[in-house]
């Protein structure tokens, strides 16, 4: 898949602050890469997203752990 828009990379997308941001950001036309330690509620960013007709992707990861930032893989 390629994606034809600008890209947003949002950390603790899962909630609070950084589901607001993620939100906000599709809104304005972002493809959202929703980042965040708990994939049940960094796909419920995304659905949230996609209901509202935005674009984005959900991403496992624990930025705080080195070996979890080299999995993150965008196509």
């Amino acid at each position: 898949m390629k994606i034809q828009q600008p890209v947003a990379l949002v950390t603790g997308a899962g909630s609070g602050i950084g589901r607001a941001i993620a939100l906000a950001l599709a809104a304005k036309g972002k493809y959202v890469l929703a980042v965040g330690r708990t994939e049940s509620s960094i796909r419920q960013t995304i659905e949230h997203i996609r209901q509202a007709g935005g674009f984005g992707q959900a991403v496992v990861c624990d930025i705080a752990d080195m070996d979890q930032i080299d999995v993150v893989n965008i196509s």
